[in-house]
């Protein structure tokens, strides 16, 4: 098992690629159903060193769809403890998305800041902050 740990999954994630992979009409091989899911870890191997069993947890989840999957740690996050699991099983993939864009695409890092041609803004602070438009109140007041 390595790092690998079973989940009882608890809910999923249900996204665009899962409706055309179960009418039959995506392109190329679609794999599993489900991709995001949240759950409560039942069984840790032997290699792995951030979760614990008992765990609620979330993340990319290859066939969320099922009642268990295993899936690497490396994938999951602990589900913050205010959250239900609908909630949990709807961030990972626009959660990575946002990450994607800002991070690699846009090259913004902790601590930056900078604005796109159409006068849009936003902030890295290593914290989450991603930011609004130069219209919102809120930002130009400083809040």
């Amino acid at each position: 098992m390595g790092r690998q740990v079973r989940v009882e999954v608890r809910a999923a994630g249900l996204n665009f690629r899962d409706v055309l992979n179960a009418l039959g009409m995506y392109p190329g091989e679609a794999g599993l159903l489900g991709s995001e899911a949240t759950g409560v870890v039942t069984a840790v191997g032997p290699e792995v060193t951030g979760l614990s069993v008992g765990d609620r947890v979330m993340g990319m989840v290859p066939g969320g769809l099922a009642d268990t999957a295993l899936v690497d740690e490396r994938y999951l996050a602990v589900v913050p403890t205010d959250w239900d699991d609908e909630t949990a099983a709807s961030v990972p993939l626009v959660f990575l998305t946002a990450l994607y864009a800002f991070r690699d695409l846009a090259g913004l890092s902790a601590g930056g800041a900078g604005a796109d041609p159409c006068g849009c803004r936003w902030c890295g602070d290593g914290g989450g902050a991603v930011g609004a438009s130069s219209g919102c109140r809120g930002v130009r007041d400083g809040q």
